[in-house]
């Protein structure tokens, strides 16, 4: 890890090695701490640490939610062999039920790197370590946008949505110089073939390279679940589709036999939908929504992000129309016909062997 950080910035080196001797207090968790230390600066190389934002987010941490607030203290759950807690705990067993079924988690109090780090008890011999993790952690926390743009401000990233976070997903052309590039926080790729050339050779308007800005997708990780009604009506289109033409191969008349199944499934079309996830929209523990998460990767939401389009759960960041200035465009030819003078050589020298 130094050596990866040595060549990538000394400063990075600085801060890890001062986090590392940060671990060397926290006792028995000191295998946890340096974990924690690793994973962080790995997150800060250039490159890496703008692929994801907030990265506290992405790592909300479902589990340690409900040991926060479901715990034995908080429901009032006892292993005494008594009366009383004979009667607790089965309400303390109800109160974790919600935890898992029906109260939101993330809940509208909820931020990434604070109700969701695991609660350090005083009493404990691993106090320290635990408030050193925890610390690493809230260091993470990204105060700002991986640059200046409205689509970092429209989706929401506390309270219910602590878990849902901002992914790169590729890049969108711009005209802008280097200069303005920069100053925006976009990336500039240097043309390869422009710098390769003798200076002697570099035409004086060609342009060294291009402006991309980094284009995002919001993940909206929302608590609870809902019915995918647009995939559902889809997956019934096609089958009605498919019995009306496999009876009509067997018998023409029996063409339009999808029909009876069309009216069969037709509440995928009516309100019975829409009442059955007024009903589940009540339960939104961590196990509805990961039922959610994986109803949500169905065919028809793939087949939507692969082909750059959006879902319910995947907002995309729309790129400006590309304005190609005339330098860019010279650039292009002057690029060819250096690879073909260059492709000409070639073929001469073997020609001449």
């Amino acid at each position: 890890m130094e050596k990866i950080l040595n060549n990538k910035n000394p400063k990075l080196l600085s801060d890890y090695k001062s986090d590392i001797q940060k671990c060397s207090k926290a006792g028995e968790k000191q295998n946890d701490c340096v974990n924690q230390v690793n994973k962080k600066f790995i997150r800060k190389i250039p490159g890496i640490e703008k692929t994801i934002y907030p990265w506290t987010n992405y790592d909300w941490d479902y589990a340690t939610y409900i040991d926060n607030n479901y715990n034995k203290d908080k429901t009032g759950a006892s292993d005494a062999g008594t009366f009383s807690a004979l009667l607790d705990n089965p309400i303390a067993l109800a109160k974790l039920s919600m935890g898992f079924m029906t109260n939101p988690n993330p809940s509208s109090s909820s931020s990434s790197a604070n109700t969701d780090l695991p609660e350090c008890d005083p009493s404990s011999v691993n106090y320290n370590g635990c408030k050193i993790i925890n610390d690493i952690k809230r260091s993470q926390i990204q105060r700002s946008a991986p640059y200046p743009d409205s689509f970092f401000n429209k989706y929401p990233l506390t309270g219910e949505n602590s878990s849902s976070y901002y992914i790169k997903v590729g890049n969108c052309p711009t005209s802008l110089t280097q200069q303005q590039c920069k100053s925006k926080g976009y990336n500039w790729i240097e043309n390869p073939i422009i710098k390769a050339m003798p200076s002697e050779l570099v035409p004086p308007d060609s342009v060294p390279g291009n402006c991309f800005k980094p284009r995002y997708a919001y993940i909206q990780n929302h608590p609870g679940m809902k019915l995918p009604l647009n995939a559902m009506k889809n997956m019934k289109d096609a089958g009605v589709n498919f019995i009306n033409n496999q009876m009509g191969k067997l018998n023409p008349k029996l063409k339009n036999i999808g029909k009876g199944a069309e009216a069969v499934s037709s509440l995928v079309e009516t309100g019975e939908i829409i009442i059955a996830n007024k009903l589940i929209s009540e339960f939104n523990g961590e196990i509805p929504s990961i039922i959610g998460d994986g109803l949500s990767i169905n065919p028809l939401n793939m087949e939507k992000i692969l082909t750059g389009k959006e879902t319910d759960d995947f907002k995309l960041q729309t790129c400006e129309t590309f304005i190609g200035n005339k330098k860019t465009q010279k650039n292009y030819l002057y690029i060819f016909l250096f690879l073909l003078i260059i492709l000409l050589i070639y073929y001469l020298s073997k020609v001449r062997n």
